[in-house]
């Protein structure tokens, strides 16, 4: 199964538009990019309580450190521009 959106001539021009340029494309210089970010200190934004009734607490007000995780992988193995590493951490605003 399909959407018919996919079945229009439109669509399916642009597709095969793409597959002639992915075609194009070396696999050695594709590179996979993952982005996640990692809160220290960050409390449940929810509670819980008895089936009707409600939940009445309070949490104290953190500023936990944040980091933005990055991490790259190639066909290869390798991760980076050749050094190896593969991932990368940021802290502050972006």
């Amino acid at each position: 199964m399909t959407p018919p959106q996919q079945r229009t001539p439109e669509v399916q021009a642009e597709r095969a538009a793409f597959a002639a340029r992915l075609a194009e494309i070396d696999p050695a210089r594709i590179k996979v990019v993952a982005e996640s970010r990692v809160e220290v200190g960050q409390r449940l934004a929810y509670g819980y309580s008895a089936r009707g009734e409600r939940c009445y607490d309070s949490a104290p007000f953190r500023s936990g450190i944040v980091r933005s995780l990055v991490g790259w992988l190639a066909l290869d193995g390798s991760g980076g521009a050749g050094s190896g590493s593969g991932v990368a951490t940021h802290a502050g605003t972006v």
